[in-house]
Formats: structure tokens, C-alpha cells, sequence
């Protein structure tokens, strides 16, 4: 009988439905103007690492220049490395995180608060959060 529950519980464990993120990275450069017309607006996709943090603030970003910063003053929660693809899923406990990516020698901040802070992202319980990144820094609208 004792089997029989484990066995169960196992099963059930890979049938739970779990939680993270998931998404693409995507890199626009150049004259972005009248790419909208033509449907390719969500830029290329781009290899590269992704750094998740549970807690930053400005200050933590050293030499932050608009969306740009050289490095971080502190250490990632956790890094994921996106496909050849751009494609990246990963499975994380519900929470909020704050997201950046690691490009052209330093960190690239997708998004800000309303109070200029690096903006975070929410999971939620046994759900995926989407979340596609574009790098547009480097793109002329």
C-alpha cells in the first residue's frame, strides 16, 4: 500500500503544474522606421545570458547610462542562458524578481518603475509569467 501513495505522490509531482518565466530576447539595431508596417517588429533574436535579481535598486547599477549600466554591485539570484533561438523557460518559486540582460559589456535594464527604479517582473503560483525582452537601445525609431 505504502507503493502504491508514493508512487501517486511522485506522479502527481510531475503532473503539478509549476511556475516561472518564459519568453524571447530579441535585439532591434539600426533604422527601426517603417519596420512596423512590414510585421518584423519584434527584432532579431538574440543568444545571451539573462540575470535575475530579487532586489536592486539605481545604486547598485555602477555607471548607469539610460537602459545601459557596466556592471552590478551585486550577485544574481539566478542566470539563464537563452537558445539559439532567443528562447528561454525557467522554473522559479512565485515571487518578484528583477530582470537584466547581460549584452555588449554590460547589463542592459529592459524597464523602470514609476519611481526610476529597475522595474520587476511578478510570478505568480502555478503559473508561467511571459515575459519577451527587447534590446532597442542600439535601434532609431
Amino acid at each position: 500500500m505504502k507503493i502504491l501513495v508514493y508512487s501517486y505522490l511522485l506522479l502527481l509531482s510531475f503532473w503539478s503544474p509549476k511556475q516561472g518565466i518564459e519568453g524571447y530576447l530579441r535585439e532591434a539595431k539600426g533604422n527601426q522606421m517603417g519596420v512596423e508596417k512590414s510585421g518584423n517588429s519584434k527584432g532579431r533574436p538574440m543568444v545571451g545570458k539573462i540575470y535575475l535579481f530579487k532586489d536592486l535598486n539605481k545604486e547598485d547599477l555602477v555607471e548607469l547610462d539610460g537602459q545601459w549600466c557596466k556592471s552590478v554591485q551585486q550577485k544574481p539570484y539566478l542566470m539563464i542562458q537563452t537558445d539559439n533561438k532567443g528562447y528561454f523557460k525557467k522554473a522559479l518559486k512565485a515571487g518578484q524578481y528583477i530582470v537584466l540582460v547581460e549584452a555588449y559589456d554590460g547589463f542592459f535594464i529592459p524597464f523602470f518603475d514609476q519611481y526610476n527604479q529597475p522595474g520587476k517582473i511578478i510570478v505568480r503560483s502555478k503559473k508561467y509569467t511571459p515575459l519577451d525582452i527587447l534590446v532597442n537601445s542600439k535601434a532609431i525609431y
